[in-house]
C-alpha cells in the first residue's frame, strides 16, 4: 500500500469523525429551539 493512500484513508476518516460532530452540533441546535 502506497503512503498517500493511507494518509488518505487517515484524512477521509478524521473528516468523518469531524461531519458526524457537526451534525449532532445541528441536531441539539434543533432540538434545543
Amino acid at each position: 500500500m502506497n503512503y498517500c493512500y493511507m494518509m488518505c484513508k487517515e484524512w477521509v476518516k478524521k473528516c468523518k469523525v469531524a461531519l458526524n460532530q457537526v451534525r449532532a452540533k445541528d441536531m441539539a441546535a434543533l432540538l434545543a429551539e
